[in-house]
C-alpha cells in the first residue's frame, strides 16, 4: 500500500530515510494494513533515492541533522507522532559529534511534542563490561544517546531504542568494509584476534537491514506492550558461529572459506597501513567484548520475536538472494 495523506493517520518522521535503517522502515511500514502518514527527511530532495520515497505516497522533508540546527529540526519534526532517529558515526568519525547530534533530536522531538521517539542505537560495551572494554567508540557513543534519551523520558514523551546486529551486508563483499578477504591462493579468509577455540564459542548475530530493522521499528509503534517495555529492541536476523558461516558461502559460491585467527598484535597488522589507531583499537575491543559477553551484552534479544509481522530473514535466506559476485567473478 501507499503511505496516506489522512490527519487521522500517525505522522510518523523517519530521519535518514534515503540510508538502509530508515529506508527499512518506510519499507516495513508500506507493507503495514495500518495507515501512516510519512514525512522522510533528507539532506538533499532532489537526489534520486529521494524523489523515489515520493512514490509512496510520503512527504519529503529537506533538512541537515546537525547540533547546530535544532530549529530546523524542530521544524522537521512539527506536528509527528512518532519519529525514528539515527545518527552515523562513519560520516566523520568523530563520537562527541555523533552525540551532540542524537541529542539535539531528542530535545527537538521534546520540544515539537513528538509522543514516541524511536533511536537506532547500539549496546554500550562500556556500560556492559563495567568499563572493561571502554574503546569501542562507535558504539558507545550511540548507547550515551540511549541514556539521554531516557533520562528525558516522560508521560508524554515515550524513548525506545532498536538495536542491529552485524550488518549481513558486511559479508557480501560490496562494502569497503568486508568480513571475508581472498587471499594469494584464493581461499577467503574471516580473520579475527581471536584463537580459534575461541572463535566458535560464540555466535556472531547478524541483521537483515534493509529488510529488518524496520520489522522491529514496525512492531514498537504497533504493540503496545514493546512501546511500554523498557528493554531495548535488539534487531537479530539470525545468529551463526564462525564455522556455520564458512560453510554456508561455501555451499553457496562453491568457494573455500577458512578462518585466520590471529594475536591482537597480528590481526593489528594485517589492517592496512595508516588505518587510524582508534578505528582498530574499537575493532579490536569489540570482538574482545563480544567473547567475553555476547554481542548484546547478555541482554534478551528475544522478547520482540512474538510481535514481528513476519519472520526475520536467516542467513541462508539471504545467500540466495545476495550478490555475491565478490566471491565468484
Amino acid at each position: 500500500m501507499t503511505f496516506t495523506q489522512s490527519e487521522p493517520a500517525p505522522l510518523v518522521v523517519i530521519v535518514g530515510a534515503t540510508g538502509n535503517q530508515g529506508g527499512s522502515v518506510l519499507r516495513n511500514l508500506v507493507e503495514s494494513d495500518n495507515e501512516y502518514r510519512i514525512r522522510a527527511l533528507s539532506r538533499d530532495t532532489s537526489k534520486p533515492s529521494s524523489q523515489k520515497i515520493k512514490e509512496t505516497g510520503a512527504e519529503i522533508f529537506e533538512v541537515d541533522i546537525r547540533a547546530d540546527n535544532k530549529e530546523g529540526i524542530v521544524k522537521a519534526f512539527a506536528g509527528a507522532d512518532i519519529v525514528f532517529g539515527v545518527t552515523n558515526f562513519w560520516e566523520h568519525f568523530d563520537a562527541s559529534k555523533e552525540v551532540a547530534e542524537g541529542k539535539a533530536m531528542v530535545d527537538a522531538a521534546i520540544e515539537a511534542g513528538v509522543g514516541l521517539f524511536i533511536f537506532a542505537g547500539l549496546p554500550g560495551p562500556n556500560k556492559l563490561s563495567n568499563g572493561k572494554f571502554s574503546k569501542v567508540l562507535h558504539f558507545d557513543s550511540k548507547a550515551t544517546i540511549d541514556d539521554y534519551g531516557r533520562s528525558r523520558a516522560s508521560e508524554t514523551f515515550n524513548y525506545r531504542t532498536v538495536q542491529a546486529a552485524y550488518y549481513y551486508s558486511v559479508l557480501s563483499g560490496a562494502e569497503q568494509l568486508k568480513m571475508f578477504q581472498q587471499g594469494d591462493d584464493g581461499t577467503f579468509y574471516i580473520t579475527l584476534p581471536v584463537s580459534e577455540e575461541d572463535a566458535n564459542k560464540i555466535a556472531l548475530p547478524f541483521t537483515d537491514t534493509p529488510r529488518d530493522l524496520g520489522l522491529y521499528v514496525r512492531a514498537v509503534i504497533e504493540h503496545e506492550d514493546v512501546r511500554k517495555d523498557s528493554r531495548p529492541v535488539l534487531a537479530q536476523s539470525d545468529a551463526v558461529t564462525v564455522d556455520q558461516l564458512r560453510e554456508a558461502f561455501a555451499q553457496a559460491t562453491g568457494q573455500t572459506f577458512k578462518l585466520r585467527a590471529l594475536s591482537v598484535a597480528d590481526y593489528v597488522k594485517s589492517w592496512p597501513a595508516g588505518t587510524p589507531p582508534f578505528i582498530l583499537d574499537a575493532i579490536v575491543d569489540q570482538f574482545r567484548f563480544h567473547l567475553e559477553t555476547g554481542y548484546w551484552g547478555g541482554q534478551d534479544h528475544q522478547w520482540t520475536e512474538q510481535y514481528l509481522a513476519r519472520k526475520p530473514t536467516s542467513l541462508v535466506d539471504w545467500l540466495k538472494e545476495a550478490d555475491l559476485s565478490y566471491y565468484t567473478s
